[in-house]
Order: C-alpha cells, then sequence, then structure tokens
C-alpha cells in the first residue's frame, strides 16, 4: 500500500497542506485562513478548523494509501517539544485581556494535531527549517552539502546547512 504524509506550511495569511508520497509527488492541496484565527483564545477553532480540513483532503483520494505521518511548518516552533512558541504573527492576546502570561502562548501543536488523526506521529519543526529541508531533500539545494536558505513571507526566516546536516 502507497504511503503518503501530510505536509504543513503555517503563515502568518494563510495555512496549506498537502498529501506527499516519499519522493515528494504532491497528490492534493488545500489551504485555511491562518489570519481568520488572530487571538490565543481562537488557537483551539483554529486547530479543529485544520484537522477537519485536513481530514476532508485525506478522505478525497481515490485509492486506498497509509498515512505515515505528519509534518508541520511553523514560526518560532520547538522540535523537540511539539510546540509553537509565542510566534510573532499568530495567536496573540486581545487588547485589554487581563491574564498575559506568555505561557499561554506555547502551544502543543504536534499533539493537539495528532489527536485528530487517531495518535499518527506528528512533528512540528521552525518553518524556515522545514524548507531548508525541502530544498535539500526535493529542490534546488538537492546534492549541495553547504548553502543558506532566507524565507520571506508575513515574517523573515533563514535555514544553515553544513556538511550536508541542519545546524
Amino acid at each position: 500500500m502507497k504511503k503518503l504524509a501530510i505536509g504543513v506550511d503555517i503563515g502568518g495569511i494563510n495555512t496549506a497542506f498537502g498529501l506527499v508520497d516519499e519522493n515528494g509527488d504532491l497528490y492534493a492541496e488545500s489551504v485555511i485562513s491562518t489570519k481568520k484565527y488572530p487571538y490565543v483564545d481562537d488557537y483551539t477553532t483554529y486547530v479543529q478548523d485544520l484537522c477537519d480540513s485536513m481530514q476532508a483532503l485525506a478522505k478525497s483520494l481515490s485509492f486506498e494509501y497509509e498515512l505515515a505521518g505528519i509534518g508541520i511548518g511553523a514560526p518560532n516552533a520547538n522540535y523537540h517539544k511539539g510546540t509553537v512558541e509565542m510566534p510573532a504573527n499568530l495567536w496573540k492576546f486581545r487588547e485589554g485581556d487581563p491574564n498575559q502570561d506568555e505561557n499561554r502562548r506555547i502551544f502543543h501543536l504536534a499533539e493537539d494535531i495528532s489527536r485528530c488523526f487517531g495518535g499518527v506521529r506528528t512533528i512540528v519543526t521552525n518553518d524556515a527549517n522545514a524548507a531548508t529541508i525541502g530544498e535539500m531533500i526535493y529542490g534546488n539545494a538537492k546534492g549541495m552539502k553547504d548553502f543558506v536558505m532566507v524565507t520571506l513571507g508575513t515574517g523573515l526566516g533563514s535555514g544553515f546547512v553544513s556538511n550536508g546536516e541542519m545546524i
């Protein structure tokens, strides 16, 4: 049975996601608005809407496959903890929010998305690092041992590869 993964790119304006195989071939893709959910208390609704949209996309294919995992690129993501921590352009406090404890802006995104898919392995990493790894494996940096990638979107990011390894 063919194995596919869901790749997710969370930006300040939109969240794009798609089903891909190990060769990087894209089978289906979709997008939801990120900016529709600007505040800390919108996070749960954002996750549910993202899960619903990803599940609809996963069911849209006309053949059976195994979901191998989900990979998420997000600003200020912590790969080791599976969290997105105080992202600059996402899930801010409302004006006058009496509880502006920054710990409320640490989001357990990998765990929350994994739960929607019955515990399938889900990882989250910094969005610029995810883009760098994608270019190293499938894109213009394929075969390069040393390079720097700069990403420009709602924010600015970078990924560094030295001797074929992310640093």
